[in-house]
Parts: C-alpha cells; structure tokens; sequence
C-alpha cells in the first residue's frame, strides 16, 4: 500500500510514535486509529485508560498480553480436541496409512528435498531466517517494538513446542523408517504401531 494513496487524518499529523510506519494505520483505506462506532470508541477509552498505566509501551504491552491470552486459551481447546481425537483411536487410525503411503514415495532424491525443507524450519534455518527478517524491520522502523516481539513470539513458540511435545509425548516412528538425520525427541501427530 502506497502511504500516498491515504490521506493521513488531521490530528495524525501531529502525532503518531517513533518508528510508526504511516500505512500501518491503514486497511483498505480505513483509518484504525479512528473508531466510530460506540463499542469502538468505548474499547478505545479503556485502551487509553490501560495505556494511562504503562506509559509509552502499552501498545506492545497490551499486544503481548492478548497474545499470550489467545495462545493458552488455543492450546487448552487443542487439548480438549487432541485429546476426544485420541481417547477414540482417530490419529492412530490415520497415522499408519499416512506413513506407509509416505514410504511408498521415498526416493534419494525426494529424502534430500524433504530433509531441506525441514530444515529450513528447524533449529538453524528458522532462528537466522527471523533474525534477518527481525533486524531489517527493527532497522527499517527505527524501532525495538519488532525485536520485542519477534523475540517474545520465537521464545513462546519454543515453549509451546517443548510443552506440547512434553504433555502429547507421542513416539516417533521406528528408526529403520526414518530418514537422516534422526529426531529423538516427542513427535506429533505421528506415532507407532
């Protein structure tokens, strides 16, 4: 989006925060800093109420706290869903037939493409990849507020994956059906005969 194309708001001219990109305040030419509604402009005191209490970073603060919110209420309904799916055998029953079928496609070829592939979204890849992404924004905006939460959402990632796997705690398949280099912690969703 082209921040010529949206008029800024009079009042926005005179204020806005350091590093704020001018188009982020834009979606589809609605201005979100603006709400005309009065549930809009009710959520909008409260916010300025909230920020009235953590002074300049309340935005990042309210915005990690919602996330965290949704985060744990998400993972408590994926194990009530996880769970009512294992108590009736339904991943199981559809693990084997994915993993015999995914035997039946292994070729050299195939094993190197795929094991690339996962790790470009493994411990190395995925790290340096939002590490360049992170210092590009943080540089671009002149602003810590992508490094706190790009840091903030890489650390609840790793939590919820080492808590998940730790609290699902299903095995991977056999070795001799594994493809180097071998995993040897807790897997989802694919486990064993």
């Amino acid at each position: 989006m082209v921040a010529g194309n949206n008029p800024p708001h009079p009042a926005a001219a005179q204020t806005g925060v350091k590093g704020e990109v001018h188009q982020d305040r834009f979606v589809g030419g609605q201005d979100l800093t603006r709400w005309d509604t009065r549930p809009g402009r009710l959520l909008a005191s409260v916010a300025k109420r909230i920020s009235g209490l953590f002074g300049s970073h309340a935005v990042l603060i309210i915005t990690l706290a919602v996330g965290a919110a949704l985060a744990v209420s998400l993972a408590a309904v994926f194990a009530q869903v996880y769970e009512s799916v294992v108590e009736a055998d339904g991943v199981a029953g559809l693990d084997h037939p994915v993993l015999d079928g995914a035997k039946t496609l292994r070729s050299p070829g195939l094993d190197i493409l795929v094991t690339t592939y996962t790790d470009v979204g493994g411990t190395v890849g995925m790290p340096v990849l939002a590490l360049a992404v992170m210092a590009g924004l943080a540089f671009k905006r002149r602003s810590v507020t992508p490094v706190i939460l790009m840091l903030v959402a890489g650390l609840g990632s790793l939590l919820m994956t080492i808590a998940g796997k730790e609290l699902v705690g299903r095995t991977r398949p056999d070795l001799a059906d594994a493809v180097p280099p071998y995993e040897y912690s807790a897997s989802f969703p694919v486990a064993t005969p």
